[in-house]
């Protein structure tokens, strides 16, 4: 009996990690991802970490102004790749962020997240103070916040906004 609650378990686990990695990618035109405060050669270390740990394509990486790199997937990312990659934009493997001023978001089409509201696009975002570092959080266009937790990769409601200011900035 205890034996086959075990595998019943581990089977979901492992039916709900297959889900996740085979849910539709987002359309390259209905995202938008930015970064700033790494170097050229590290951005395009960590992006090819990134692709090698999540099995996607590396992206097109351009410098859209002195310091601000845009990233384009031609084939598109699935939603949780989105989230996670701005994450790992801030925190990647290998590399320290001490002393820099790394910020980087993506901003995602009215519709792409089944969470949020119709009609509206959303920003994501490490917030400001992070100490989670397994979360990010995402602001839409109406003002609404969300927390973005890492275990289930969804959009929770939340009044805890903290967005640093230049979010905005980087995307627009």
């Amino acid at each position: 009996m205890l034996c086959s609650l075990v595998l019943a378990i581990r089977f979901r686990k492992n039916r709900e990690a297959r889900e996740k990695s085979h849910r539709p990618a987002v359309a390259a035109g209905d995202f938008t991802v930015r970064v700033t405060g790494w170097r050229r050669s590290e951005l395009d270390r960590i992006t090819e970490d990134f692709a090698q740990l999540y099995g996607i394509a590396t992206p097109n990486v351009r410098e859209t102004e002195a310091g601000v790199y845009h990233l384009e997937w031609s084939d598109g990312l699935n939603r949780d790749n989105l989230a996670f990659l701005v994450n790992f934009l801030h925190y990647p493997r290998g590399v320290d962020p001490a002393g820099r001023n790394i910020m980087a978001t993506a901003r995602l089409a009215p519709g792409v997240i089944d969470e949020v509201p119709p009609g509206r696009a959303l920003l994501l975002y490490v917030p400001s103070d992070d100490e989670d570092f397994d979360r990010i959080h995402a602001l839409d266009d109406q003002g609404s916040a969300y927390v973005v937790d890492f275990g289930r990769v969804r959009y929770v409601p939340t009044d805890d906004a903290r967005c640093p200011p230049q979010v905005r900035g980087l995307i627009a």
